[in-house]
């Protein structure tokens, strides 16, 4: 244990100079161990190296004594288990010196680590972290620890047990040396980043010109704003902090009087618009009603003037005229008598002698005969035209007529055809245009009459 403690400075040397401990190591292996050749140590060294593995594991003490018992093949033993933990306090590099024999005794069991190159230095631009130095030390540590931890749990068991378990965790410990120089190598000689730094190197600045221009224009502008007198402008925050309140009190009763003066407004509105529209159809039939009386009265008129015309026989075209103006439907009877009129009561009476003669005469002349004598006396009374005025009775023509003519004097010209009807019709042809203008007076009066009633209901 004292030669442990004194290499281990020698450890912090060892990284610069690993090919002194591996040529060491390499010579050391050759040596026979009686120990292991044997297979059987003396129990008092399987306690010593228990003692010993178990107080480095925890935390290795310089001055803690060897037990008495001890032999040197025991010391050589305890040395080569301590080896693993001085090792991995030193970041297991193997610097023992060719001269130190426990040194010399632990590389016995190692195997050959070929000599590392050293690593080469990376280019100046490109940074590595140290992340990959330290995952190959956690290795190596976990490595180390494992094997110490399977050590000492083993360390209970039989010396040939300890012996078998020391090979195996030796050549544990040689391959993880083996795969942290192989680590190393890899470190050093690192990615080629040639394409990349190439890349880089050929990149243009880039041109910050515009954005320069920009800033310089806001500055000149943030320059131009002019400075605000804030000395001022708190002098007219004061002024108006300390002018008065505004009494809002009677604004806000005005407002409250004229709400309470439109809250009935609505209904007023409402009840406006009703009367409106009142008024409205009051109007619109005021107006048709006016319209209506301007129609009859235009319509009375023209009425007015037909009766007048039926009374003097004088053309109504006008009076007809008038009557279709005021929306009259004006019958046939007297617009086709408008033009020439209508004979009137004196003409018919007057022209009725004429007629009732030639209606006799010829009623006479058609009349058969029983005798010559009858037909003679027929023909001399139908020459002279004589007629009775006074109306007589029979049915002779003359008898007719004489019937007929006094009602014609009267003015009843209706009963008047009546009376004529029984006339033969030879007769009744010779007094045609006489009958012709009775019933065109007789149908214009009734029509008028009609006319004057429908005006006089509207």
């Amino acid at each position: 244990m004292g030669e442990d403690t004194a290499s281990a400075p020698d450890a912090a040397a060892g990284e610069s100079a690993p090919e002194a401990g591996d040529t060491s190591t390499e010579s050391a292996m050759e040596k026979p161990d009686p120990a292991a050749d044997t297979g059987t140590v003396p129990e008092t060294s399987a306690a010593t190296v228990s003692d010993e593995v178990t107080a480095e594991a925890d935390a290795p003490d310089a001055s803690e004594p060897v037990p008495e018992e001890s032999t040197p093949e025991e010391a050589v033993q305890s040395d080569e288990v301590a080896t693993p933990t001085a090792e991995s306090d030193t970041t297991m590099t193997t610097s023992e010196t060719a001269g130190a024999p426990s040194d010399a005794t632990v590389a016995t069991s190692e195997p050959q680590t070929p000599p590392i190159a050293p690593p080469t230095p990376a280019p100046e631009p490109q940074k590595r972290g140290g992340f990959l130095p330290l995952l190959l030390g956690g290795v190596v540590a976990g490595g180390i620890g494992y094997g110490a931890h399977f050590y000492q749990t083993n360390m209970q068991a039989t010396v040939p047990d300890e012996a078998s378990a020391l090979t195996a965790m030796e050549a544990e410990i040689g391959a993880l040396r083996t795969e942290l120089a192989d680590l190393r190598e890899a470190v050093a000689q690192g990615p080629d980043l040639s394409d990349l730094e190439a890349q880089i190197a050929a990149l243009e600045p880039a041109d910050i010109g515009g954005v320069q221009a920009a800033i310089d224009d806001l500055r000149s502008r943030v320059a131009a704003i002019p400075e605000v007198d804030e000395a001022a402008l708190q002098a007219q925050i004061e002024a108006l902090r300390a002018e008065p309140d505004v009494d809002l009190g009677p604004v806000e009763d005005s407002l409250a009087e004229l709400e309470a003066a439109y809250a009935p407004m609505p209904e007023q509105m409402a009840a406006l618009q009703a009367d409106m529209d009142a008024l409205r159809a009051l109007a619109t039939e005021e107006v048709a009603q006016a319209e209506a009386a301007v129609d009859t009265a235009l319509a009375t008129a023209g009425l007015d003037r037909i009766r007048a015309a039926l009374v003097t026989g004088a053309s109504f075209d006008d009076a007809v005229a008038q009557l279709a103006e005021a929306g009259a439907d004006v019958p046939a009877a007297l617009s086709d008598a408008a033009s020439d009129g209508v004979q009137t009561v004196e003409q018919l009476q007057d022209s009725y002698g004429v007629a009732a003669r030639a209606a006799i005469g010829t009623s006479l002349q058609a009349a058969p005969a029983e005798s010559a004598t009858e037909k003679l006396g027929n023909f001399f009374r139908a020459q002279v035209g004589a007629r009775s005025l006074a109306p007589r009775e029979g049915d002779d023509p003359d008898a007719v007529t004489s019937r007929a003519g006094a009602v014609v004097a009267e003015g009843d010209f209706a009963s008047a055809l009546d009376e004529l009807s029984a006339l033969p019709d030879e007769g009744r042809a010779a007094m045609d245009d006489w009958l012709t203008a009775v019933n065109t007076r007789l149908n214009a009066a009734a029509a008028l009459d009609a006319l004057q009633a429908e005006i006089s209901t509207e």
